[in-house]
Parts: structure tokens; sequence; C-alpha cells
């Protein structure tokens, strides 16, 4: 069914154009607009931005495919411009997936870091050793919450609504992809092991993946009041811009005349 991988093409090259812009917008704003973003966290905010749009880039060129038939499943790449070089479509294949295990075990690492942050003098770290990634999310981010509520009584307002503002980010940046691109992708991943009688072109549930790092952007920047002041400040600057320059078209055009 070609009309299927049409689709999956859509979808990813729309994936693509939102997360070019979407992440390198995020960066932007983080490194030359916000104000109370600063340290480690900002870097890291960057870092997965950067991460997202290697992610986009990595999955246009390879064109990742699975079918799923019976037992198994096929791991392929649609990119017929490189088809003919195995070795760097095998590279890219395998590139693919480890940026998308690295975007989804960074969002644990940011629930780590927060905790750190909250909790310097308290981290018993045998515990991060023995629990897997979601668990660690669980724990962390309920952790989180119970000692921000208490200890952000002594800080002020506004960095009370910031740390809380990262709170509902990164809820939101845990469950939205898991309902909507973990949880799809879990029975391809299983029916080999169900040894089911299937044959289905389920890798159009690769290509969503797509829209994973733009989502990931904009919660961002929906949520934290600092980059919605930034953009607010970024457009308005280049309205000021755009009044300046017909200003001075018009003051020239009466001098003319």
């Amino acid at each position: 069914m070609p009309y299927i991988q049409d689709f999956s093409r859509n979808i990813a090259e729309f994936g693509f154009l939102t997360t070019l812009f979407g992440n390198s917008l995020l960066i932007y704003l983080t490194g030359c607009m916000t104000r109370q973003i600063q340290g480690p966290y900002k870097r890291m905010i960057i870092i997965f931005a950067c991460f997202g749009l290697a992610f986009s880039v990595v999955e246009m060129l390879a064109r990742p495919f699975v079918h799923s038939y019976n037992g198994a499943f096929v791991y392929f790449s649609l990119a017929k411009e490189i088809s003919g070089m195995q070795e760097i479509v095998t590279f890219l294949l395998a590139l693919y997936a480890g940026l998308y295990a690295t975007l989804i075990s960074f969002v644990a690492v940011q629930f780590i870091f927060r905790y750190f942050i909250l909790n310097r003098y308290f981290i018993y770290l045998l515990y991060f050793l023995q629990l897997v990634q979601y668990a660690v999310m669980i724990f962390c981010g309920t952790s989180m919450h119970i000692q921000m509520v208490e200890k952000l009584k002594h800080f002020s307002i506004s960095h009370q609504r910031l740390q809380k503002q990262f709170f509902k980010t990164l809820v939101c940046q845990i469950t939205i992809p898991t309902v909507l691109f973990h949880m799809p992708i879990v029975p391809v991943l299983s029916a080999p092991f169900l040894n089911l009688q299937i044959s289905i072109q389920s890798g159009i549930i690769y290509s969503l993946f797509s829209l994973y790092p733009p989502i990931d952007s904009f919660l961002l920047m929906y949520i934290v009041s600092d980059y919605r002041n930034g953009l607010s400040k970024l457009f308005s600057r280049n309205k000021q811009v755009h009044a300046g320059t017909n200003a001075f078209s018009t003051q020239v055009s009466v001098r003319m005349t």
C-alpha cells in the first residue's frame, strides 16, 4: 500500500519543518531572551533541542519504516537516494534508534536534575541505580513536587511560579509522549513475542515520532512564562523595526514631493 508510505513521508516532512522552526526558536529564546533560566538547566534545554533537531534530520535522511509480520517485524529504510549504500543506511537506521532512545532518556535526566536541585543534602544514589526509567520519573517527580511545595515558601513569588511551571512542563513532557508516541508502539514491539498472525505496515507509527521534538519544544515555550515574555519582546521588537521602516519611508517620500 504505497499511500501509507506516502502519508508516512508527509508526516515526517511536517515534523521536520515544525522541529526546525520550534527547536531553533527554543534555542534562540533560551540563549538570548530568557532571564530567569540560567546555569546547567539552561544548557540542558539547549542540548535537548539540539538532539531533537538531529533526530529530525536523521529521520529525513534514513526514512525508517517497519513492517510487522507474524512473529517478527522488519526495520528498514525507504530512502531510495541511498539504497545502494548499505553501510550508510545501516548507520543511519542505528543512529535514528539511538537518538530516539537519547531523547526519551533525557526526559528522565531532567527529572533527576530537578530532584537533585531541590534535595541537595539528602540524595540516595542507590535508589536511582535500581529503578528503571519510568520508575525514576515517577519517584523523582513525586518527591520533587512534595519538596517543592515546602521549599518554595522561602523563595520569591516569581521564583515559586517558575519552579511550578518547570514541574508542569516535566509532567507534560512525560505524559503526552507516553500517550501519543510510546503506547502505540507497544503492540508493534510486543507482537513478535506473542507470535500473532498479522501483516501490517506499522512503520507509519514511526513517522509520528517526528512530531515528538516540536511538541516538546512548544510545550516548554507555552507553559514557562519566561519564554512567553521572550516571544512578546521578540515580536514587539520586530513591530518597532517595521514601524520605524515605514515612518522613514514616509518621511523620504514627503521630502521628495
